[in-house]
């Protein structure tokens, strides 16, 4: 990205510690957030029934598609 963009460069998703953002860091980027995992704490606005699902849920409960923008993604 370094050799085309010389704004800064955010990384999201799939970052869940702060090794993670350091990684983030070493790998170019200039700021780097954990936002998903936040939803789990009791101070997040969140219906208490998703925060469940999301506490229970694996990897195995994702899901790959494009059905909600033209794009593929992990949801």
């Amino acid at each position: 990205m370094r050799r085309f963009f010389k704004g800064p460069i955010a990384l999201s998703g799939a970052i869940a510690t702060g090794d993670t953002i350091l990684v983030a860091q070493a790998m170019g980027a200039d700021f780097a957030y954990i936002s998903s995992r936040w939803l789990a704490t009791k101070k997040a606005h969140v219906d208490d029934v998703y925060r469940q699902v999301i506490l229970e849920s694996t990897a195995a409960d994702a899901a790959y598609t494009n059905l909600f923008t033209s794009m593929h993604c992990t949801i």
